[in-house]
């Protein structure tokens, strides 16, 4: 094998490798997201008036 199908074999298997970890962190976090989503529009709120939603994307960034 020359060495450019040996770095095109390792770059292939690192980007797999990447895609799973990141499909994963997808799988978790999936599930709030929609929640949140859920919440967001079941309790709308005015534009430049988005106080409850603000409250909750708060106190995430903070936890």
């Amino acid at each position: 094998m020359n060495k450019i199908t040996i770095i095109v074999i390792l770059f292939s298997l690192a980007l797999n490798a990447q895609t799973s970890k990141k499909a994963n962190l997808i799988d978790s976090v999936e599930p709030k997201v929609i929640e949140w989503r859920r919440d967001f529009y079941q309790n709308s709120e005015l534009s430049n008036r988005e106080f409850e939603t603000s409250k909750k994307i708060v106190a995430h960034l903070k936890s």
